[in-house]
Parts: C-alpha cells; structure tokens; sequence
C-alpha cells in the first residue's frame, strides 16, 4: 500500500476522502445507529466519524487505515485510529458490533481477505460501499490514470456473493452509483413471544418510476417479516412495466384514481378493516425492520389500547431527538413516527380519516397527528420496534415526480387550516371555525 503513503496529500486524492454528500454515507449512517461500536476500515479522513458526531450517534468508533500520514492526521483530532492493513487486522474475533468499508475493496488485489477478516472481527454486521458496483462479469483491472499503480476491480457480483453467503445473510442497497453490500451475520435475532396471533393489513402505496425507487421497496417488504399472519395491499399510484414484478409480492392489488397519499391510505385501510384486519400497518417503502420490528408493535398495540389510536415504530434518525424509551409523539415535534405506524378501526371512528386535501403528499401525518391531539387522543412510539428509514426515496429519485413544490403547497394548505405551518399550528378547530367551500378563495 506503499502508493497510498506517497500520494495521500494530493489534493485530488484528498477530494476522494471527503464525499461528505454522499447519500451512501447517510444510509451506513442510519444502520450504525442501531449498534454501540464500529471499526471503520480504511478510514482516510475518517469522515464517517465526523458524520456520527454531527448526527448525535452514540456508537464507540475506532478507524484503521495503512496510510501512516492519514493515521497521525486522524489523532489529532483526538480520533482513536490505529495504523493497520485490512487484510490482517489486528483485533480479536466479534471485536466490534459493525465494522465498515467505503470505496476499498476495489482497489485491493482480490476482496476474500478483507471481507474475511471483516466479518471474523464483526459481532453483528459488515458494510461494504462499492464506487464500482459488481457486475455480472468480473473485471480485475489497474488504473491507467494512476500510473497503473492501484487496482480498480469491478468484482463478480455471484461468485461475491457465494463467498459471502458463509458468513452470513448477504443484502445489497443501490444507492445512486454506488451500492452497499450488508452481511448480516448469523445471529440468533430477538424473539417476541405472540400470544395472540393476528392478521394485520399491510397498506403500501406504490410510486415506483426508476430503479432505486423499486430496489428499495423490494428491500423494505423483504425485511417485514412477523409471526402473525400479514396481507399486504398494493395501492399503485405510478408502477413502470418493467417493475411490475413487484406486485407478486402483494395478496391485493388496485390502482389510485389521482396521486394522494392520503387518499391511497384511507382507501387500503378501509379494505383492509373491512376484509378482517385486527391492524393496519402503513410502511414508507424505502424501510430496513428489524425481524421482531412488527412483532413487538402489534404485543405493544394489545397490552396498550385505551386512548392510543396510533402506534409507530422507533426510527433510529430518532436517537437524540427523542427518549430512549416508548413515548407519546407530539404534533409539535413528529418527524419519522408516520413512515411506520399502525392504527385500527378505532382511529377513523374517533378522528376521521386522512384529509386528502393535502395532494400529492405532505402534512397529512401532522394534520392526523394534531386532529388525534385535539380529540383526547395518544399516538406511541414503540421503543423496541426498530427501523432505518432511508428518507425521501420517490421524490429524490423519482423520474417522473412532476409536482416537486408539493410539500410547499401542503404547507401553504396547512396554514389555512391551523393558522401555521406543520408543527407550529394554532387553531383550535379546522380554519379556525370558519366554513370553506374552496380552498383556493378562502
């Protein structure tokens, strides 16, 4: 790695270490939460350490990285780095919950080592994120650009794939270029014990127009698994003939008549009640559950009912925003609480449904959430039902998102409504008591 030594301070080298926009970063990000030690490999600048800092991520982090220069560069900024090769690291086995590599393995002679000693010293899970994706023909190349000094490999994504499989269950996330390879080791996951087996309706709208938008849908539905007995409801609002396959997944499948989420919710969940389902859950579809995720809702839904209409998992962008505990969400302060909630019957019955004159989307979820509030009503956020929410998925990615003013459009909706935007609300009663025929002259 001698190369790494005699180069790390170019400036164009420099610019590789600091992709601090990466959406790559923000989804390795979002699982590190769930976990209390990394080791990052190859860690250059240690940006990752920085993003964990900014985000309030409470996990012990150690950086590792053969390049000497970025090493002493790292300490002092007080960061705990060692000097060191991933492919002979120097720690026991199951050393760190998560251990983590960015834009590496491309650059090695072959990936078998890394990813080996990887996953020896990972307790839970390893994370790789390739700028190469793997293809289906394997390509081990140099860089002409670099003096053909580095490697720049594009790996066979099956062969990669077996070698993986021995360590543990093998995931891939497209992120934009890039993709994250996740092993998830075999570890015996949490299990709830159900008392009483339910069917619960899964509502999902679809708006799937490009490949990121359907990988992480069919990334999300693989990852809803529970013991109780769940029928999921397709509501296509935008589904591209080459991702139709998609609805093999679905028990229920009907089309929207416009584009409103609201209107796509309220239409799955009626069915959903009406065909027999003890809950409703309604998934964003750009998700990552834990195993027990569902599972330990619908316990909690059982054993606390009462005055609790809605019951959401605890998305881990909350850590540091909220208790570390089940909490009653606020219309003040709801953030990730509606990209995984659950409701019955008895939500419509006592509140209503979702007002659908927020189109396409937006402000629906405060606008329950505070109508819930005005009513007497709870909204819990279950603590132990665990999930990673990507964030913004179709609107980020969507080819063919045309209203991209909408969530300035429900605002300005929301406003006449309560009297201010969406968590800073003032009336006591919708338009604060006045009668609107039409929005657009009220």
């Amino acid at each position: 790695m001698s190369w790494w030594d005699d180069n790390y301070k170019r400036s164009d080298f420099r610019s590789w270490l600091t992709d601090q926009g990466s959406y790559s970063r923000s989804v390795v990000t979002g699982i590190a939460k769930r976990f209390r030690s990394v080791l990052d490999c190859a860690c250059g600048t240690c940006l990752d350490y920085f993003v964990y800092q900014k985000e309030g991520v409470k996990i012990k982090y150690k950086g590792i990285d053969s390049c000497s220069g970025l090493v002493e560069e790292a300490k002092t900024f007080g960061i705990d780095c060692d000097l060191g090769d991933i492919e002979a690291l120097p720690y026991k086995g199951k050393s760190y919950d998560i251990v983590t590599a960015r834009h590496i393995l491309e650059h090695l002679d072959y990936y078998e080592k890394a990813i080996g000693e990887m996953c020896r010293v990972a307790k839970y899970e390893v994370i790789v994120v390739f700028f190469l994706p793997p293809q289906d023909e394997e390509v081990l190349e140099k860089d002409k650009n670099l003096n053909f000094a580095v490697n720049v490999n594009k790996y066979g994504k099956k062969k990669l794939e077996k070698y993986c499989n021995q360590f543990g269950t093998v995931e891939w996330i497209k992120v934009g270029s890039e993709v994250i390879l996740r092993i998830k080791k075999n570890v015996q996951p949490k299990k709830v014990k159900v008392q009483d087996r339910r069917k619960i309706g899964v509502v999902c709208t679809l708006y799937i127009d490009n490949d990121i938008t359907y990988e992480q849908a069919m990334h999300t539905l693989d990852t809803m698994k529970s013991q109780h007995d769940l029928v999921f409801y397709a509501r296509i609002t935008k589904l591209d003939d080459k991702y139709k396959d998609i609805l093999k997944r679905f028990d229920k499948v009907d089309k929207n008549d416009i584009n409103c989420l609201a209107r796509s919710w309220n239409m799955g969940t009626k069915q959903a009640l009406k065909e027999g389902c003890d809950y409703v859950i309604l998934p964003n579809l750009d998700l990552d559950l834990e195993p027990s995720t569902i599972d330990i809702l619908v316990e909690y839904a059982n054993k606390h009912k009462g005055k609790n209409l809605i019951w959401s998992g605890w998305g881990t962008s909350n850590l540091g925003r909220f208790p570390d505990w089940d909490f009653v969400v606020s219309s003040y302060t709801v953030y990730e609480n509606f990209s995984f909630f659950m409701i019955d019957d008895r939500l419509f019955k006592e509140v209503g449904e979702f007002d659908e004159v927020f189109k396409p989307a937006y402000a629906e979820d405060v606008d329950m959430q505070y109508r819930l509030e005005l009513k007497g009503f709870k909204h819990t956020c279950v603590y132990d039902a665990k999930f990673i929410h990507f964030g913004q998925t179709t609107q980020k990615n969507s080819i063919d998102f045309k209203d991209k003013r909408a969530n300035a459009k429900a605002n300005a909706i929301f406003v006449k409504k309560w009297g201010g935007e969406p968590r800073q609300q003032k009336f006591k009663s919708p338009y604060n008591g006045a009668v609107v025929d039409d929005l657009n002259n009220f």
